[in-house]
């Protein structure tokens, strides 16, 4: 029954789409581009019979993407590349050609290739095409944020429906748990900033956000992974602070939250999710273990094994690095055991231990920057779909502090730069309408 249902969310999701496509094919584009670089594993690639069907779907959208911005720039008399000269894109290109450049003297080369051309396909790519789709207002804004629901969304369907329970974690159709999670805690961190911090002008968005509230706090708790669960928090509680709530503000944010929790378990009843709490339990429990016994439980010291091996490495280079995934190489002689892709699940130790202190430093300025945008952002967009898609580069940040490398956290780079557009754009519509205003105003006084 759940995947019939999840199929024909799947088509109608699929239906929007065209239609969307057909009457802005830009708009279109831009959706596309989010769900298979942002969200690529919520769709059911696991039913398609061709070999890496997920991964070229996501390079056909990206050319198709690439090839419309060629198009359109031959239609307007040029290519609209401004974006390209902003501090961050620099940036950004900056730290792949560094990483790139770190393979040369990587005592893992073979491992510092691959995550460099994944950085670049996965993270590089993708914003650059975002920009090329530009420029970003609220329309665009809106576009984005709806995709990121609906996929989310989908993407708890999928945990619930394929869930395989082997231990203490479980697999979700060959889709490693903690990349679940992630997607699953997207939607349950806009879904949070919804309903806490957003009037709420329709009973029918209030049910759609609450069932994807409820999908990815499922999801969540299957996966069994704590980072997503303690970013999705970072992201609303750190917001929260930012739209400088107050007084009766946090009273209506206690009864919605109370509201949130009635509506997301009778919603959960209501749909017939076919888990009982044993079998949601295990990955609970696990998160609620792993975070009862901070630094003591053994994925925790494995972390602060790696921690330690990543910062010996970027002091005993004299601060330069020893390249681009040469931390696999040196753990892996630390303990004595044969080489794997290892990293130090810390993307700024990371950078560090393998880029030096100018990777270090690179990577640093690009989160500021971008988390910088999204609370710029959050504050003179209120209400309005901008507000949720500023909780993600937190999100994505605090997510990249737990686990995944560089190029595997392509999430917090896509958000982040996603918000340093956002920031460009809607700063060119508020200084227009600025200046509608006064003029409005000058014609008025004379």
């Amino acid at each position: 029954m759940l995947t019939l249902i999840y199929l024909l969310i799947l088509a109608l999701a699929v239906a929007s789409w065209a239609r969307l496509s057909w009457r802005r094919l830009r708009l279109g584009l831009i959706a596309a581009v989010v769900a298979t670089s942002v969200t690529l594993g919520a769709f059911p690639w696991d039913l398609v019979p061709v070999d890496r069907a997920a991964t070229l779907t996501q390079f056909a959208v990206l050319l198709a993407a690439i090839l419309y911005a060629l198009a359109r720039s031959r239609a307007s008399g040029g290519v609209k590349l401004g974006f390209v000269m902003r501090p961050f894109t620099l940036g950004l290109l900056a730290v792949g050609v560094l990483m790139a450049a770190a393979t040369a003297f990587s005592p893992a080369p073979g491992y510092g290739v691959t995550k460099t051309a994944l950085f670049w396909a996965r993270s590089v790519v993708p914003y650059l095409v975002l920009g090329l789709l530009g420029p970003w207002g609220e329309r665009e804004v809106r576009v984005a944020v709806v995709t990121l629901l609906v996929t989310s969304a989908l993407m708890g369907l999928r945990m619930i429906d394929a869930y395989d329970q082997s231990g203490e974690r479980v697999a979700f159709a060959n889709l490693y748990s903690i990349a679940a999670g992630r997607i699953a805690g997207i939607g349950v961190t806009a879904a949070l900033v919804y309903l806490l911090y957003m009037p709420v002008r329709s009973v029918r968005r209030l049910l759609a956000i609450v069932a994807v509230l409820a999908l990815g706090a499922v999801g969540l708790g299957l996966s069994g992974s704590r980072g997503p669960v303690a970013a999705s928090l970072t992201a609303v509680l750190a917001l929260g602070s930012v739209l400088t709530l107050r007084g009766r503000v946090w009273l209506r944010v206690a009864l919605r939250t109370c509201l949130a929790v009635a509506l997301v378990a009778s919603y959960a009843l209501a749909i017939g999710i076919p888990l009982t709490p044993s079998q949601v339990a295990p990955g609970v429990a696990r998160i609620v273990q792993r975070s009862m016994t901070l630094g003591a439980n053994r994925s925790d010291m494995g972390r602060l094994e790696r921690y330690r091996v990543a910062v010996d490495a970027f002091v005993a280079s004299d601060f330069l690095g020893v390249g681009t995934g040469g931390f696999a190489a040196l753990y892996a002689a630390e303990r004595g055991s044969e080489e794997t892709r290892d990293y130090p699940h810390n993307f700024l130790l990371e950078a560090a231990a393998e880029l030096g202190v100018v990777g270090l430093a690179l990577v640093v300025g690009l989160v500021v920057s971008g988390v910088a945008a999204a609370l710029w952002v959050a504050r003179r967009q209120p209400g309005k779909h901008a507000v949720l898609l500023s909780a993600m580069p937190i999100y994505g940040a605090a997510n990249a502090l737990f686990s995944y490398d560089l190029a595997g956290n392509y999430q917090m780079w896509i958000f982040l730069g996603l918000l340093v557009l956002v920031r460009a754009g809607l700063g060119r519509e508020l200084r227009w309408a600025e200046r509608a205003d006064r003029g409005l105003a000058a014609a008025l006084g004379s």
